[in-house]
């Protein structure tokens, strides 16, 4: 009866490790997450302004060319306003609620969509409030959506003000986004229009002329629909230290102006880690030599600096990421060595082919505690080799945004498909002591003309390596990059790196691969398929003992009080690697638990003793 007892106890703990064990594989093989294209709807204008020159064919024309170009699965509708009345006085009532939705969205057919702007003919008043309104009711409620808006000049209806329509469509929890097209505008419908799109976190784009709008609408829709998701904390950074706002672990969203500077003032604790960066969104291709730079540097609260600046210089690149590491100590000096409140800088300046206007700008703010007595985790190490991953390849639909990347399952062989004028992004979560390497392929295809690069940002978004901007002319294609990544130790942070991250991966995280498919001449061509080969080497090893808590970044809970040190140091020091191993650990302990409770039951109950007196 004991032996058969035992036996079975002992067949449950063999059962019950094998599931943590199970569950454990299960943690670590979880299926590649891909963000959808969010469906969309274009808004054409048709008001009588458009009847000059040719102004309504070349939008037409423009509408067919995204329509071909639309991504296998997009779906798109089309609306349009000003076509079904005339721009009488008399008219107005009937012309400031004339929208007409000519093409649902669905599955994108590029014929149905191409066929119904057909009839169109430019007739009426410019209701582009109302046209908002009514393209949004088209989206699929509570989901997100994109709305593309082309128009040659300002709403003529108002009210409702199409500038408050967009923040009333911005806060009412939808996650949706306006990008607008300026198609040969004057100045004053340009901030109209830009306002609009700045309202819920879209872009603004000039089209000067009809060569322009069959160049720039169907390279917006297709970012659009797997566009650069802005996301943050609304923001307004100031002109000068003493306008500065506070901004705190987290990420934030401002915009900035051409050669315009903001200021933002970070808080920065006894013995913490500070890491800031700025990545500015531009919503064209660039071009083949410099367009842009962004520049950041770190100031004391007297507005001396604290740290040299960096700058990142843009070409085509549709992100630029300005960043700043640093820690209050003796050796920065002055009142920069002391805790406290310290000022982020960020500069942009527009060089020739640069974007015209504002541009969104996101701010990430971290924090780092510091170690306490349990140590800083292993050694750094080396750069690790490429090494060629095996299995199926699987099919990872990238985003368009460090926000929407697509999270990757490790190691593994992807395809994608990308466009030309599109910049996607990846991601790949890092433990302590895991490291990466990535290369693309393209395979070979129709005669192309385009470049393409590949580029790697840690969790902070700096740019840790990139590969060369290599040309693709239809044959097959391998970019390697320069450099691969070292396994992710707190002591990376003494190696600087030559294109100029404070540290490299010093921290655990998200970390991203981006894919860039230019083309120079600005021209929209087939989609390309790519192959991504990643390799993710190491395993999760105990971190650092950190002192109150883990990394601060916005979205993790704050950090502990002092009398929690303990527990949160080993918590934040192991990451995941504690969580996935706790069933098996909980199982480690009650197996001895189990077989002294079986050892009592085998053995004789002790005897009774005397009874006392009566």
């Amino acid at each position: 009866m004991n032996t058969g007892l035992r036996r079975a106890a002992v067949s449950m703990m063999a059962v019950a490790i094998v599931m943590g064990l199970s569950s454990v594989a299960q943690t670590s093989a979880a299926p590649v997450r891909a963000p959808e294209l969010v469906p969309l709807m274009v808004v054409l204008d048709a008001s009588g302004s458009m009847q000059p020159q040719g102004k309504m064919a070349s939008a037409k024309n423009a509408v067919r060319m995204l329509a071909e170009q639309a991504p296998e699965g997009a779906s798109m509708g089309l609306a349009v306003y000003g076509s079904g009345t005339g721009n009488t006085p008399a008219e107005k009532p009937r012309g400031c609620k004339d929208v007409k939705v000519l093409h649902k969205p669905g599955t994108s057919d590029p014929g149905a969509l191409a066929q119904s702007v057909n009839g169109i003919e430019p007739r009426g008043y410019t209701p582009i409030g109302e046209s908002l309104r009514t393209a949004a009711a088209q989206l699929p409620a509570g989901k997100p959506g994109a709305i593309v808006l082309v128009s040659d000049g300002e709403d003529t209806c108002a009210p409702p003000d199409p500038c408050q329509v967009a923040k009333d469509l911005a806060e009412d929890g939808t996650d949706l986004k306006v990008h607008s097209v300026g198609f040969n505008v004057d100045e004053k419908a340009e901030r109209q229009l830009t306002c609009i799109a700045q309202a819920t976190g879209g872009t603004f784009s000039a089209a000067p002329d009809g060569d322009d709008l069959a160049r720039v609408l169907p390279r917006v829709t297709r970012q659009a629909l797997r566009n650069y998701d802005t996301a943050g904390k609304p923001i307004n950074g100031g002109s000068d230290t003493s306008s500065a706002p506070p901004a705190g672990p987290g990420l934030h969203l401002d915009q900035i102006g051409e050669n315009e500077s903001k200021y933002y003032a970070i808080d920065v604790p006894k013995g913490y880690t500070a890491r800031a960066t700025a990545t500015a969104v531009y919503n064209d291709e660039g071009g083949t030599s410099d367009t842009e730079k962004l520049s950041a540097r770190v100031l004391d609260r007297g507005g001396k600096r604290c740290r040299g600046r960096y700058t990142f210089t843009r070409k085509d690149l549709r992100v630029g990421s300005a960043h700043r590491t640093w820690k209050p100590t003796g050796s920065m000096g002055g009142s920069c060595s002391e805790p406290g409140k310290f000022h982020f800088k960020v500069e942009r300046r527009k060089l020739s082919g640069g974007v015209d206007g504002p541009v969104p700008v996101e701010l990430m703010v971290m924090l780092e505690p510091p170690v306490g007595e349990g140590g800083k985790g292993a050694e750094r190490g080396d750069r690790v080799s490429f090494q060629q991953p095996g299995g199926p390849p699987e099919e990872a639909v990238g985003g368009g945004s460090f926000n929407t990347a697509a999270l990757l399952n490790g190691s593994g062989q992807y395809t994608d498909t990308l466009l030309p004028g599109e910049t996607i992004f990846y991601r790949v979560d890092l433990d302590w002591g895991q490291a990466m390497a990535h290369r693309v392929r393209l395979p070979a295809g129709p005669p192309a003309d385009l470049t393409t690069q590949t580029f790697s940002f840690g969790p902070n978004r700096s740019m840790l390596y990139k590969s060369g901007n290599d040309p693709y002319r239809g044959e097959a294609t391998q970019i390697e990059p320069s450099r691969t990544l070292r396994p992710v130790r707190y002591l990376n942070r003494d190696l600087m790196s030559t294109i100029g991250a404070d540290d490299e991966q010093a921290i655990p995280g998200a970390y991203y691969i981006a894919v860039q498919l230019a083309d120079p001449r600005g021209a929209s061509g087939a989609p390309v398929p790519v192959n991504l080969d990643v390799s993710v080497q190491g395993k999760a090893e105990q971190g650092p003992a950190y002192v109150g808590g883990g990394i601060r970044d916005g979205r993790t809970s704050p950090a502990p009080a002092a009398d929690d040190e303990e527990s949160s140091s080993l918590v934040s020091g192991a990451g995941p690697l504690l969580w996935v191993g706790a069933p098996v650990l909980l199982l480690a302990i009650a197996a001895p638990l189990v077989y002294l409770w079986l050892q009592r039951r085998r053995s004789p109950a002790p005897a009774a003793p005397f009874p006392g007196p009566p």
